[in-house]
């Protein structure tokens, strides 16, 4: 699974950017998740999504005709942009 991972000092937050095509199976989730929560936890959060979450997401990133998944991860919390 590629993930483009971008710290961005400014606003000291982080994004993580998943392509939906990368989501192939159980695996691909758990291993998105794991990232999710790992960088989340550099900012003291819980980032409380599950892979029901996540296939929910892709879901509308889909009906939307997006390819991508990012999230912003800061001290104000886990935020979603379909791109």
């Amino acid at each position: 699974m590629l993930v483009d991972i971008n710290f961005i000092e400014k606003t000291q937050s982080t994004t993580l950017t998943f392509n939906i095509d990368s989501f192939t199976d159980s695996l691909s989730f758990k291993n998105a998740l794991g990232i999710i929560a790992v960088i989340s936890s550099d900012y003291y959060l819980d980032p409380e999504i599950d892979e029901e979450a996540l296939r929910e997401f892709i879901k509308m990133a889909q009906d939307q005709k997006k390819d991508k998944l990012s999230f912003e991860v800061s001290e104000e919390g886990l935020e979603l942009e379909l791109k």
